[in-house]
């Protein structure tokens, strides 16, 4: 905690721009000066404080500035319908569709936040701890997701200090600490111990 992974998490969504540095997509350099730059090149985030709306509902929130209209209006109905579609994927508990999200519990705002990021189009998804307010079916659940997220060719960069949901799904795990990239490895080639000297820097002791 506090080792800089929701800034670069921000930096790479553009919401903050760097201050040195350069971001590359694909091995090309990109320049990201808002959000709409990162999300019209395939990169979509699920922010740690989930940006969500909480005087509207459920579905009007995972399609928020993309509603599906019929003509001019608004089809709330198609909304709902594919908002609904989308919450079953992430979590067993759904809330009603018309509910506020102001009102929801911590675990279905997080399931509302990961619904939008899944009914965008993307290449890459960035998850700001997404199992943080989620208990153990929900978060089991998340992981699943993940790992289907990454069968269908998506590439999905998690930011969290919980090793026990980082090692069943991540392929490689970068280690932050202090704002400064401290070490990455092949999950394969390593363990919760050598990660966890990593984090709390023992390996400079």
């Amino acid at each position: 905690n506090g080792a800089g992974k929701s800034t670069l998490i921000n930096i790479a969504s553009g919401v903050y721009k760097p201050d040195e540095g350069q971001i590359l997509l694909e091995g090309k350099e990109v320049v990201l000066n808002r959000c709409s730059d990162a999300q019209e090149m395939g990169i979509v985030t699920v922010f740690q404080d989930l940006a969500l709306v909480d005087g509207r509902d459920l579905a009007s929130n995972i399609f928020l500035g993309r509603e599906p209209t019929r003509g001019i209006v608004v089809n709330y109905q198609a909304m709902v319908r594919e908002a609904l579609i989308i919450m079953h994927k992430v979590t067993h508990n759904v809330p009603p569709p018309r509910q506020l999200v102001g009102s929801m519990s911590g675990g279905q705002r997080q399931a509302v936040a990961l619904s939008r990021a899944l009914s965008q189009p993307g290449r890459l998804i960035f998850m700001d701890e997404p199992t943080a307010a989620l208990g153990v079916r929900e978060s089991r659940k998340v992981l699943d997701l993940i790992l289907s997220l990454k069968e269908e060719g998506c590439s999905v960069v998690i930011a969290s200090p919980n090793l026990r949901h980082v090692f069943p799904v991540a392929d490689r795990i970068a280690v932050l600490r202090g704002g400064r990239s401290v070490g990455i490895r092949n999950t394969c080639d390593t363990n919760y111990e050598e990660i966890t000297k990593l984090i709390v820097g023992a390996e400079m002791l």
